[in-house]
Parts: structure tokens; sequence; C-alpha cells
């Protein structure tokens, strides 16, 4: 199947055409998306892997929490950013972009994929999948903010600022800091530590062994780069909310002797935090 690109334009008058007659019904709706999506992934029904890759960085555009660029996309999923392009560039028909992020023309797109009902279906004799579980998604994304700020190379360090001297006050050097900040706290880097936390949140506690391992890690080694890094993006403010996040993920975590560390060592970094 080939499709036929249409311009921005072109593409927002369809849309407006459709969801004019559409009113209250989805079907005309979903059939646009369900043809959208068909050609946009097309020919990829013999590799499997790459059409769960090119789906992840789709389901990563929606279920970010702000708007991200395709290539913090790229980088939360550890691909290359001409794969990120080349998925956003095969769905122009129902995402654009403007500031350098990703964004959908009507809301009715991401409601159509979040819908197991409807962006699961059959067509030509064939069935197709395109819904994302929720839970799985959120998972992924707290896997890649660990992922990203736990890196020795981009990842969290001491002094991410590159502050010469402990005496100065930050609005003595302002703009140094700031040109700093933005060399040292990548997109990527600032949506991890921002939200990594609210991924985790809406994560499943079941089978949570690997990720109890990989917070307590962060907790132990990096909780305090990541405090230094939220002051820098303005946001030291958020720090006991996010953590307060986090302890209520581990009080859903079935009751184990690593499990109740876990909640006593977040605790004692919210206070700290407060």
């Amino acid at each position: 199947m080939t499709g036929r690109k249409l311009a921005n334009s072109e593409q927002l008058k369809r849309l407006s055409a459709i969801l004019s007659l559409a009113s209250s019904d989805s079907g005309p709706i979903d059939q646009l998306y369900q043809q959208v999506l068909r050609e946009a992934f097309a020919d990829l029904d013999d590799d499997p892997e790459l059409l769960s890759t090119r789906l992840s960085i789709l389901h990563t555009f929606l279920y970010s929490v702000e708007r991200i660029s395709a290539s913090v996309s790229a980088n939360l999923l550890g691909i290359d950013i001409d794969v990120a392009d080349m998925v956003l560039e095969s769905l122009h028909a129902v995402l654009y972009v403007q500031d350098s992020k990703v964004y959908w023309y009507h809301a009715s797109f991401p409601d159509f994929i979040f819908s197991h009902a409807r962006s699961n279906f059959r067509a030509d004799d064939k069935d197709f999948r395109f819904s994302c579980d929720a839970a799985a998604q959120h998972s992924v994304l707290v896997h890649a903010c660990f992922r990203i700020m736990n890196s020795e190379e981009t990842g969290l360090r001491f002094n991410m600022g590159d502050i010469k001297s402990s005496y100065l006050l930050d609005s003595e050097h302002t703009e140094e800091l700031r040109g700093n900040v933005n060399k040292n706290i990548s997109p990527a880097l600032r949506y991890a530590c921002m939200y990594w936390a609210h991924h985790l949140s809406l994560s499943p506690t079941g089978n949570s062994g690997l990720i109890y391992n990989i917070i307590s890690d962060f907790l132990q080694l990096r909780i305090l780069f990541w405090i230094e890094a939220m002051h820098l993006l303005g946001s030291s403010g958020e720090c006991p909310h996010l953590l307060h996040n986090a302890r209520n993920w581990a009080s859903k975590v079935p009751t184990m002797f690593p499990h109740l560390k876990f909640t006593l060592m977040i605790s004692t970094y919210c206070r700290t935090a407060t």
C-alpha cells in the first residue's frame, strides 16, 4: 500500500470536513485514522520488531507529559533520531511540529489510539493493532527516564551547573550558569528529571523487582544530583511532591522487606527535600 501525501493545509481541510460530518458518531473519524495508520505503517507486517519500535515512538509522542521533540522521543527510547523523524513524516496527516515539538491536529486522534476497541481493527482480511497499553507505556518511559539520568556520560552528576565557586550566588553569574545548564542538561535529561515520578506512579506494580533496584540505586547514588538539577531548572519545589508520588507507588508493591526499606528511604528524602 502506498500513501498519497497531503500538504498540512490539505490535511486540515480534509480533517475538518470529516469532523463536521461525524458529529458525535466516531465512525468516519475512525475510518480516517485507520487509513492514515495503515498507510504510515505499510509493509511492516513481516517485521514485528520494526513495527513495534515505530509504534513505540508514536505512543511516546502521545503519552509524554508535555509535548516533546522527535529527538527527545528518540533519546528516551534509545533509538536513532532518523527513525523518529521517519515516523513523524509518515504520520504528517495527524501530527505536526511547532517550535520543534510534536503536536496532533485534533484531540480525537489520541482518543482513537487510547481506545483498544477503535484502534485495533480488521481490514482487507488482516488484523491491525495500533493501540497502546497505557501502564506498559508508562513503564517503558520510567525505565527510559532512569536510563538517561543514570548515564555516566550525559546523565546526572556532581555540579551540573559547572559552578566555579560555592561562595558565589546564582544571581552573581546568571548568564554563565544558564549557558552551563543548557549545555549539561539536555532536553531529554530535563524531561527525565521532571517526569520520572509521573510515569512511575502510572506504572504497574506487579513484577516490579527490576524497577525497585533501579530506583534504589538512584536514591543512593544520584538523588542529590537530581535535586541540584531540579534547582537549576527552577523546579526544586517539585521535589517533595515527586518523591511522595514515588513513595505512594512503592506502597502498592506487594509487601516484602526490600519494599519496606525502599519506602523508608523515600520518606527520608521527602523530609530532606522539604
